[in-house]
């Protein structure tokens, strides 16, 4: 076994360590949360029947790095999303389940969630080997002295998925490649029938010649003593292009567990707003013991929204992913919360009281069959991020609906917007060309046309030409009838008839 283990946590370690900055990042700066006090939590559940929602005590020891978001001079924490990989999540703080998806007590998020499931957010489905490992630093251009290459294959679980046949439908390059240089398809294919003799043929005429080995499954154990570089522009493809690879959990692809979530190809959005958080406590709740609930209250376009511990929500049928259809899980309820960054996960108080507010993050399933089908949020919940009374919040746009603000600058029907001078000299020329029938009307006609042509070819503007013609076209016609209406007769050369008497 060429084992690259120690080679791989060297190259992870490297990268953790040159990650590359967002240069255009409004949160460039990394802050540590405050941590003297500590929210106080009381578990509670769900009573909703056949729900698995419950609120654990989360565990805060482990946090995510924070940065500071600026829009328009006001400022909230939100996680850093240059410093956050998938490996960054708190464990899952308890067990839980969420359709056919279970997880454990101190499960890793990489090793619960799949590829599929960031369908239409994250988009991981469009990265590659290479881009993931130029992401990180390692650069693929090195050729065979790249440490990318020297990657075990066995860390690309997504490969164990796969069959020689639909290895060469991902990889098709493969196809004209001669056996003799492809080993690891020697050793499968010898896997099933020790006796076969490879000559000069290629892949595609070998799989030509014995169709059943295109069903043979790369096994775990052969791809053990193989690295990336024996398979030749494998690094290359999308991770679409394999087989199954909606059902590949993240941490089947070789680093991408520690890629920065800023470098993915949908990065968590930072456009919204900044909300004041604070707690409020519910008269009419009817319980023994009091309870409050988090009203967010933005400073310009959203309106206040109040959430409570344990209120569910049911999903909307045209949800701000624009999906049509959606998973039966748990009746098509979910907890309430907004989606501040997006539809990658949904943000959720978990608990409540008058010293702070605990939210937790709580992730979808998204699979593949004629079209795309998601769930509602309930995979969770992770902890997140606890707020005071007080302090900002940030709101994306897809956590609330906008209202449209008013602008200033906009101008009023009672105050037309300036016509520009070349349109205003265009106007009197047709009037000019309206106005004399001989050639001076037709002097004024060609320039007419002329200018309209050039006002098309400068502003881009086809309409003015065909307004200009037609006005030129109605405006002579009107002019010379109102004209011959309007013209006194004038005196007669003819004899009257008492002259001719």
């Amino acid at each position: 076994m060429r084992g690259a283990t120690l080679l791989q946590a060297l190259i992870i370690g490297l990268c953790l360590n040159t990650f590359p900055g967002s240069p255009g990042s409004s949160w460039a700066q990394r802050e540590q949360p405050p941590t003297s006090e500590t929210v106080p939590e009381t578990p509670e559940t769900s009573e909703t029947p056949g729900a698995t929602f419950q609120t654990p005590v989360p565990n805060l020891s482990q946090r995510l790095p924070m940065g500071t978001l600026h829009i328009n001079e006001r400022t909230a924490l939100i996680p850093d999303w240059q410093m956050i990989s998938f490996d960054a999540f708190p464990p899952f703080p308890a067990d839980g389940r969420w359709g056919e998806v279970e997880w454990s007590q101190g499960d890793r998020l990489a090793d619960v969630v799949t590829l599929g499931d960031f369908q239409g957010s994250l988009d991981l489905h469009l990265l590659t080997i290479a881009s993931i490992a130029e992401a990180l630093g390692v650069p693929a251009e090195l050729g065979k002295k790249s440490p990318l290459y020297l990657i075990n294959l066995n860390e690309f679980e997504l490969l164990e998925r796969q069959t020689i046949a639909s290895l060469a439908a991902a990889v098709p390059s493969l196809l004209d490649v001669p056996v003799e240089k492809l080993p690891l398809v020697q050793d499968l294919v010898r896997s099933v029938q020790p006796t076969v003799r490879f000559e000069t043929e290629t892949l595609e005429t070998l799989l030509l010649a014995y169709p059943d080995f295109g069903e043979i499954k790369l096994s775990q154990p052969i791809l053990e003593d193989y690295q990336v570089g024996d398979l030749p522009g494998i690094e290359r493809v999308p991770l679409q292009s394999f087989a199954h690879w909606q059902e590949a959990a993240i941490s089947e692809v070789p680093m991408l567990p520690v890629m920065s979530w800023w470098l993915f190809p949908q990065p968590p959005q930072t456009d919204g707003e900044i909300a004041v958080a604070s707690v409020q406590p519910l008269t009419d709740a009817g319980e023994a013991e009091e309870t409050y609930a988090l009203t967010l209250t933005p400073r310009t376009a959203f309106e206040p929204v109040e959430w409570v511990v344990g209120r569910e929500e049911a999903i909307p049928a045209a949800p701000a992913t624009g999906l049509q259809e959606r998973s039966q899980i748990n009746e098509e309820k979910e907890l309430k919360g907004a989606l501040p960054f997006g539809p990658v996960f949904k943000v959720v108080p978990e608990s409540i009281t008058p010293q702070g507010v605990q939210m937790s993050m709580y992730f979808r399933t998204c699979r593949q069959s004629r079209q795309l089908d998601c769930s509602g949020y309930g995979i969770g919940p992770i902890p997140l991020q606890t707020y005071r009374p007080g302090e900002t919040i940030f709101l994306g746009e897809y956590a609330f609906p906008v209202t449209p603000l008013p602008s200033t600058s906009a101008v009023t029907p009672h105050e037309p917007a300036p016509a520009e001078p070349v349109a205003d000299i265009l106007d009197v020329v047709v009037e000019v060309a309206a106005e004399h029938k001989g050639p001076i009307g037709t002097v004024a006609m060609i320039f007419t046309l002329l200018g309209g042509v050039l006002w098309w070819a400068w502003k881009g503007d086809p309409v003015k030409f065909f307004v200009l013609t037609f006005r030129w076209m109605m405006a002579t016609q009107i002019y010379r009838h109102t004209r011959r209406l309007t013209e006194k007769p004038g005196p007669s050369t003819e004899p009257s008839d008492a002259e001719k008497s």
